[in-house]
Formats: structure tokens, C-alpha cells, sequence
């Protein structure tokens, strides 16, 4: 599960950063739950333990709203505009944390509820130059913004890059994509936030 919302940040009494749309997801090294925050313009880690979480407002969860107050640094995190189940699951897993939960009640409740978090899925840019590593089985990380494909091999689209939501740049030179008739490139219009 990655949580998909809009995102802003301020240190203690400071003025909230502009809001962003984000992805955040989580995973868990040793006695910390890192949270991976994911936007075009920059990737940022937090790490979430019981003596690092100062407050967790969550009256507005319903309305996927929520904040989340940091000691060290004097930090908080607001989230809006996220699913309310998805916000619900994320802020249980950081009460939790924040509770001093044992290691292995919250490995239980990250693998119950974020079994699909890879570290593919965090991934923003990808370039592949070679055919053999072009991805088969698995497919795009989703968070992607850019992608690069210059394998010279390239002969046709992939439908799968219109799945990929956030793709603002798409390189697809140094490939044999000239044989294409005028349907194939008419799906280039699928992808809605390309910069062509």
C-alpha cells in the first residue's frame, strides 16, 4: 500500500510549506518505521519512533486529513485529501510505533496491511538502455515521473506506461519506433500529464 495524498510540512511555529501531492509508504529497519514520502520534486525519509513522535491529530482522519508532530527535529507533517481507509491504516501502524508496540506486532501489522510496499513501487525516474532489463513480469513502479528507454530496440508502445499516473517525461529515443502508423502514436494522448 502506498498512501496518495497532498503533503506539506513546517518546523515549530514556522509557516506550512505549499501542499504537494505525494506518495508516502513504509517499512521498517530495526527498532524504526521509516517513512518514504515521494513527490516530483524531491524523495524524503522520516524515521517514526516511540521517543520521536510528539502527536498524531487524527479528529479529520474520516475527511483523510491528519498531523503528525515530530520532536527531533521540532517538525509536523499534514496530510489531506487521502483515502480515509488508507490515512486510517497509516495512522494505526505510527500509533502503534508511537506506543512502543513490540517489533514483531508491527512487522504483523505492516505485513497485514502494506503487503504490496517494494522499494520498486518508491522509485520517481528509471532508465533502461538495455532490452534484457526492460521489465517483463513486474511493470512500472507506479510513482514514476520520468522514464527513459534507449535500448535501440524499442519497436512498439507499451500500454502499460498509460497506467503510470504521475509520468511527466517519457524518453524513448535511440529506438525503431518509425515503423509506427498513426493509431500507435494516438496513444501517446492516454497519457494525460506527458510533456510531449
Amino acid at each position: 500500500m502506498k498512501l496518495t495524498c497532498k503533503y506539506s510540512s513546517t518546523v515549530s511555529n514556522g509557516k506550512p510549506s505549499k501542499p504537494v501531492q505525494v506518495q508516502i509508504g513504509f517499512c521498517r529497519r530495526d527498532s524504526t518505521l521509516q517513512m518514504h514520502i515521494v513527490s516530483k520534486m524531491k524523495k524524503e525519509k522520516l524515521c517514526v519512533t516511540s521517543t520521536n513522535i510528539k502527536k498524531i491529530h487524527d479528529k479529520f482522519k474520516a475527511k483523510g486529513k491528519a498531523t503528525i508532530e515530530f520532536k527531533n527535529p521540532d517538525y509536523a507533517i499534514m496530510i489531506a485529501d487521502a483515502s480515509a481507509t488508507e490515512l486510517d491504516k497509516a495512522l494505526r501502524v505510527i500509533a502503534m510505533v508511537a506506543r512502543g508496540g513490540k517489533a514483531e506486532s508491527i512487522d504483523a501489522e505492516l505485513s497485514s496491511i502494506l503487503p504490496t510496499m517494494k522499494p520498486k513501487d518508491l522509485k520517481i525516474k528509471e532508465s533502461i538502455t538495455d532490452i534484457d532489463d526492460y521489465p517483463k513480469k513486474d511493470g512500472f513502479s507506479a510513482s514514476l515521473i520520468e522514464l527513459s528507454i534507449n535500448t535501440y530496440k524499442m519497436t512498439g508502445v507499451d500500454i502499460r506506461w498509460f497506467a503510470l499516473k504521475h509520468l511527466t517525461k517519457l524518453d524513448l529515443s535511440h529506438n525503431k519506433l518509425g515503423k509506427m502508423d498513426e493509431f500507435e502514436w494516438k496513444k501517446f494522448n492516454k497519457i494525460s500529464s506527458l510533456h510531449l
